[in-house]
Order: structure tokens, then sequence, then C-alpha cells
């Protein structure tokens, strides 16, 4: 596990993505992140996995 968090850190380090990790930046794009899940669901009550692989490729990784 040591070995996975420093290969993560160097990954990160190498990007300088350091620079966006404030709690402001965070949460921001867990909003995004989650308001485009909730695209999957906004006009159905009833959710059909199927049916929006079959509309649109982005739904492909539910």
């Amino acid at each position: 596990m040591e070995e996975l968090q420093e290969k993560k850190q160097k990954f990160n380090e190498i990007r300088d993505w350091d620079q966006f990790h404030y709690p402001e930046n965070l949460a921001k794009s867990i909003s995004i992140e989650a308001g485009e899940l909730l695209e999957c669901f906004q006009w159905n009550s009833e959710y059909d996995l199927e049916k929006a692989k079959g509309v649109s490729t982005k739904y492909t990784k539910l």
C-alpha cells in the first residue's frame, strides 16, 4: 500500500496537481461529477441502464 501511495504522490508531483487541491476546487469538482451522474436520472423516475446505453456512449461506464 505504501508503494502505491508513493507512486500516486509522484504522479501528482510530475503534473503539479497540488496547486488545485484546495477545498473549494475539490468541492466544485465533486459537484460537477455528481451533476454529470444525475443527468442519467434527470427525467426518469425509473432508470433503465440498457436504454441509456443505447442513447449515448457516455453512459456505458455505469
